[in-house]
């Protein structure tokens, strides 16, 4: 199934098929990132050591890209997709599906194949308890998480959301940007701090940040994407019939930065952009960052990989065997190579592709290769930090 750029931004948003709907009004105190949540969490799934990182809002039951599992003890990377709670209460019981992280789960839902594993939980003063249950429902575990970070990076929520209009004669255009994402807490030592926020500074804009802090960036950001707006409405003319005028739709510019894996000095991060409604047509971005906070780096491609030409075939074995047919209609197998969107977990490397047929732009496709896998074509320096 190809996804659209709509199907894209719903992702960011999604709710699991059958929850409520954005249309069943329920009453929500906050529309504001007080309701949004990210935690790290270390814990059990039956005797499973586990570490998961969380990101949740309760008002609309926002997945913003999804939550990572992590078995301390194997080889998985997982994905944990959130349904959309019967009330937005923070003891609300929650619901979820859990599949690998190379999986597309808007796909699996869709295509009618194996049921994925599922979790009922409640998160209450720092704990994550529940139940998982196996796809085929044969095997039911206790779920036991508590939020800690001895192993992790302490972050909190850091949001930002302006809006302006325009009228154009009897027309009125809105623009919306909004920002959610983390930054390092207060418990963060200051040197750790700075490193962090310049690193997250220049996935959200670039090399282009100069003298912008981390904190500025949204407020600057906002500006840019109005004056953007304000570029496309001058381009109307106001008496000019609404038929005959280009098409402008509601202006909305999204950005979302959250860890994938936060874990032995690592803090490996997501920013994923979006913006609809403007004459240049739809826009998407995703940046990966593998930030090695402990040795104040950034580790790259050629810093994990010393044999590109091995890994290019394991991935594309790897790709033929793992991703639907239809995917790789999309994008062909000898189209796969090693990039540097590149995440680094504690099992294994994950290795992204955005793939787009024409102007529908499809989800990523990931392959996730676990280490025991790697042991060939990694660098000296790469297996050192990672104990391998």
């Amino acid at each position: 199934m190809k996804v659209t750029m709509l199907h894209v931004f719903m992702l960011a948003f999604a709710l699991l098929p059958g929850s409520p709907s954005f249309a069943q009004k329920k009453d929500c105190k906050s529309l504001t990132h007080g309701a949004d949540i990210y935690k790290h969490f270390t814990g059990t799934i039956g005797k499973r050591k586990v570490a998961m990182d969380l990101r949740f809002g309760f008002c609309g039951g926002s997945n913003y890209g999804g939550s990572y599992l992590y078995d301390l003890a194997g080889h998985d990377a997982k994905t944990l997709i959130i349904g959309e709670p019967a009330k937005f209460e923070y003891d609300a019981t929650l619901t979820a599906s859990e599949y690998f992280i190379g999986d597309n789960w808007m796909d699996a839902e869709q295509d009618g194949g194996s049921q994925p594993a599922t979790w009922v939980f409640t998160i209450k003063d720092g704990h994550l308890a529940g139940k998982w249950q196996s796809g085929d429902k044969k095997q039911t575990l206790d779920i036991n998480l508590v939020e800690e970070y001895k192993n992790a990076v302490p972050l909190e929520i850091f949001a930002y959301r302006d809006s302006t209009k325009k009228y154009l004669g009897y027309q009125r255009l809105s623009a919306v940007y909004r920002f959610i994402g983390v930054k390092p807490s207060s418990l963060v030592s200051g040197s750790d701090a700075e490193f962090i926020n310049g690193q997250l500074l220049e996935m959200t804009v670039g090399k282009k940040g100069g003298a912008m802090t981390f904190s500025d960036m949204p407020l600057v950001e906002s500006r840019k994407c109005f004056d953007d707006f304000n570029v496309d409405c001058q381009r109307l003319v106001s008496d000019t019939p609404v038929s005959d005028q280009p098409a402008l739709g509601g202006h909305n510019y999204y950005s979302m930065l959250f860890p994938i894996y936060n874990g032995d000095g690592f803090l490996v991060m997501e920013c994923e952009s979006f913006s609809t409604g403007s004459i240049k047509g739809m826009t998407s971005r995703n940046v990966y960052s593998c930030i090695d906070v402990a040795r104040k780096k950034v580790w790259h491609l050629n810093d994990v990989v010393a044999d590109i030409s091995k890994l290019t075939e394991l991935l594309r074995d790897l790709y033929r065997s793992s991703v639907k047919q239809g995917a790789r209609e999309v994008l062909p197998a000898d189209k796969i190579t090693p990039v540097e969107s590149m995440i680094v977990t504690r099992n294994g490397l994950v290795f992204c592709y955005p793939s787009a047929d024409d102007m529908r732009i499809t989800r990523e496709t990931r392959v996730f290769v676990p280490y025991e896998k790697l042991s060939k074509v990694l660098t000296a320096d790469f297996k050192l930090r990672m104990s391998m």
